[in-house]
């Protein structure tokens, strides 16, 4: 699961994120920089390709064995 990785202060990534991150029940893999997302009906002409987010991002891996 992709979500915005500068939201770790906030009272749902305490509440549901970090209690598992801490039992080792998923893992948390910080991306460097900024996603760009394409939009399908994006001009490519007139600006350059994709939309940024303002504010990184992180994937929530969920562990199987754990």
């Amino acid at each position: 699961m992709l979500l915005p990785a500068n939201r770790t202060e906030q009272g749902w990534w305490q509440d549901w994120i970090e209690p598992e991150r801490r039992a080792g029940r998923i893992g948390t893999r910080f991306l460097r920089g900024r996603l760009r997302f394409d939009t399908p009906d994006h001009d490519y002409t007139k600006q350059p390709k994709g939309n940024r987010p303002p504010f990184g991002v992180c994937l929530i891996i969920w562990r199987r064995d754990a």
